[in-house]
């Protein structure tokens, strides 16, 4: 399927993914904890994942110093890293030139470019812990302040002038016939 074949790194790519998901749930739930209604989470969700897509570390590296942070609490940047990591990490590859980027010939060179030749997939994978923990932490202290109210449940009121029910409720007595 054109991944790694060196052995166990296809299940560490879908652990990868599971942790992804794990995160970007999280996140949905923090975004869902403080949105006023369902309308306004389902508007600010896919702004927020826009910002960790562009600050993920593939499109924006040079980040504004006021902005270093968001790389760094992006879900998407660490499973971008972990999941690099896992493919390249002591890979061979076979050079398509002589010089330039398809003369790479080790997964080693890949991930110098990127600039993940000191990352690991467990570290990217606890950095996803952490921003899951994040995310739960916040969303309780989130709820926890509203002190989200419900309605009371009302019980239903049976109108004993209504003959419908009874007669229905006799319809279907006298349609089942004792064997």
């Amino acid at each position: 399927c054109g991944l790694n074949p060196a052995p166990g790194r296809l299940f560490k790519f879908l652990g990868i993914l599971v942790v992804e998901s794990l995160a970007a749930t999280a996140l949905g739930m923090s975004v869902g904890s403080v949105a006023p209604s369902v309308e306004s989470a389902i508007a600010v969700a896919p702004a927020v994942m826009v910002i960790f897509i562009v600050f993920g570390g593939l499109y924006v590296v040079n980040t504004p110093f006021y902005l270093k942070w968001v790389p760094n609490a992006s879900l998407i940047r660490w499973a971008y890293e972990a999941l690099c990591v896992n493919e390249f990490a002591g890979l061979e590859l076979q050079p398509l030139a002589a010089n330039g980027p398809l003369s790479v010939t080790k997964g080693e060179q890949v991930l110098q470019t990127l600039g993940y030749q000191d990352s690991s997939v467990k570290g990217a994978v606890i950095a996803q812990f952490g921003i899951v923990l994040a995310n739960y932490v916040f969303t309780y202290f989130s709820l926890w302040k509203q002190k989200p109210s419900f309605e009371k449940v009302k019980p239903y009121k049976v109108d004993t002038n209504d003959n419908s029910i009874s007669d229905k409720t006799n319809n279907i007595q006298s349609s089942i016939k004792p064997t």
